[in-house]
């Protein structure tokens, strides 16, 4: 047995209610297991548990139960020596890289260790190889992409040899080819060192295929451990706390009056089984374009040129306008130039050529102040805007900083705690929270200032499906309801299908195309940047004779219908 956990319950100091609750589990040697849930479920925290975290390093806590990792119980162990037997790759990697090269970041255990030289140099190069990373081993580490130093994070564990690996959303930061990538890798350590494998993650459609088990949590206990062939027949388990099974598995199991006794869990698996029930045929009705009510344009960007002090040219002759009351979706790979773009609209950069305009003010003659009132920019990384104490305080220093009454600073709070599901967190330190429960807060300290722009770079990373549908959902309601403006910068292509009016894709600094999301998921140069359309309109590919643009769930089952 390489894991085994009895009746695991843990609280954390200061905290009301228990993040574990009885949790009881056994994990075979070489298994490949997902662990999913909605976002702040214990997911997190029972990894930190059983590679001893807690409580070596999180203290005061109440814990209960065994935890037997390996024939040892991690409490009972020295954490240097956990870490040989069990490691755990972190969802941000940069929170696990701290040398100045890719050689010297991945040498840092071992040599902690002191082992002799000759096995810290086996170990070393074993490790980047393993984990894809030998041919940078010279890079300097703030020189790579997410998708490298992810490698690099897992190289670094690997170099520790221990027997369990856990990955935390190792992919939740990464664009669909580093994702993919990393994912790759993952499943070839595991084959290559017979490891065992615990992967928390809410991309199932991605890792359902390499897992011989899902396991499903929520409020602290396991509801759900099978194989995903019969836990995806559940569907319903998953949908109702907020986590989507595979888009494949989605249309089958609420399409099908009798489900298979294993249910498809890849595109091809789907295909096979649907066209073996209906056969191949045309879809039934042409699919509308997402159109926009307005051409009224509020941000222009008027051939934009952006350089830094280095010398980098990371945005190269843009030219483009956002309407009023759309949602405009960036997309492209880590380092196309997307986050780069967008911070020119509050001030932080200014354009080496060309013109940026919002609401007819030239960006490079307005001070921030003035942007600010007009724009609300949501940073990819949650904690570099979260600097106060408590919840409460987060989010009424921007009214305060306002000058609006009390009162009204009280008002906005409440409305924005109520709509992204923060109320009882008021006192709560920003740290204490979830990665998830965090890009909330970020997200609602703007909606706080009441902006007419909203700039989202990655809303939706580290959050399970129910909190992103709730996200977008707002946002949605802003632009429809509020007359907001929404540019959202993401990866998730499902997120792009649902909820866009329209596309623009970026590659190495330039704007590829502007395109409808129906237009766009068709457009070569989509596929040239390795971005994959969602799984819905690839198996609309494959059932329909006509290829239709399907964008969700609904649409596919409805054409079936």
């Amino acid at each position: 047995m390489s894991l085994q956990i009895e009746n695991l319950s843990y609280q954390y100091p200061k905290q009301e209610g228990w993040a574990l609750r009885n949790v009881s589990l056994k994990v075979e040697k070489g298994e490949f297991i997902v662990l999913t849930g909605p976002s702040g479920c214990g997911k997190t925290t029972l990894a930190l548990v059983i590679v001893g975290y807690i409580p070596h390093v999180i203290e005061r806590g109440k814990l209960r139960g065994r935890v037997v990792v390996e024939g040892v119980e991690p409490r009972k162990v020295e954490l240097h020596r956990m870490t040989q037997i069990v490691n755990v790759v972190l969802q941000n990697p940069e929170d696990q890289l701290f040398a100045l090269t890719v050689e010297e970041d991945v040498a840092f255990g071992p040599e902690n260790l002191a082992l002799p030289k000759e096995e810290i140099s086996r170990r070393i190069k074993k490790a980047m190889m393993d984990a894809g990373v030998w041919h940078i081993k010279d890079r300097e580490i703030f020189t790579l992409s997410g998708g490298q130093k992810q490698r690099t994070a897992i190289a670094g564990v690997l170099a520790m040899e221990p027997k369990i690996l856990i990955f935390d959303e190792p992919t939740s930061d990464l664009d669909p080819q580093g994702a993919q990538s990393v994912l790759k890798v993952i499943k070839d350590i595991q084959k290559k060192r017979d490891v065992t494998v615990i992967l928390i993650e809410h991309r199932l459609d991605e890792v359902s295929q390499y897992a011989d088990r899902i396991i499903l949590m929520d409020e602290g206990r396991i509801i759900l451990d099978e194989p995903p062939e019969k836990a995806y027949r559940k569907a319903t388990e998953f949908l109702k706390r907020g986590v989507r099974p595979p888009q494949v598995t989605e249309v089958v199991v609420k399409f099908s009056s009798e489900l298979p006794e294993k249910v498809p869990v890849t595109l091809e698996e789907a295909a096979k089984y649907l066209t073996s029930l209906r056969g191949k045929r045309k879809y039934p009705k042409p699919l509308p374009p997402k159109t926009l009510k307005t051409s009224d344009s509020i941000v222009r960007f008027e051939d934009v040129w952006v350089k830094y002090p280095d010398g980098t040219v990371a945005v190269k002759g843009v030219s483009f306008s956002v309407y009023r009351n759309e949602l405009l979706a960036i997309i492209g790979r880590n380092g196309s130039g997307k986050t780069t773009l967008t911070r020119l609209l509050i001030g932080v950069l200014k354009p080496w050529k060309g013109k940026v305009y919002v609401k007819d003010m030239d960006v490079s003659k307005v001070g921030l102040r003035d942007l600010v009132k007009v724009v609300g920019y949501v940073f990819q990384n949650p904690d570099h805007q979260l600097f106060t104490n408590t919840v409460w305080d987060e989010l009424s220093i921007g009214p305060r900083a306002m000058g609006l009454p009390p009162e009204e600073v009280e008002k906005r709070v409440r409305e924005v705690l109520e709509m992204l599901d923060l109320v009882g967190f008021e006192k709560r330190h920003p740290q204490a929270l979830s990665r998830g429960q965090k890009r909330r807060l970020a997200v609602a300290t703007v909606l706080t200032m009441r902006p007419e722009i909203l700039v989202l770079d990655e809303p939706t990373t580290g959050q399970d499906w129910g909190h992103v549908v709730e996200m977008m959902n707002l946002v949605r309601k802003l632009v429809d309801e509020w007359g907001l403006t929404a540019i959202v910068i993401t990866h998730d292509m499902r997120v792009v299908a649902e909820y866009a009016n329209r596309v623009v894709l970026m590659e190495d600094g330039k704007v590829l195309f502007e395109a409808d999301p129906r237009e766009a998921f068709n457009r070569p140069e989509l596929a040239e940047t390795s971005i994959s359309p969602p799984y819905i309109y690839r198996l609309a590919g494959e059932v329909f004779t006509d290829k239709p643009p399907v964008l969700t769930v609904e649409e596919f089952i409805e054409g079936l219908k």
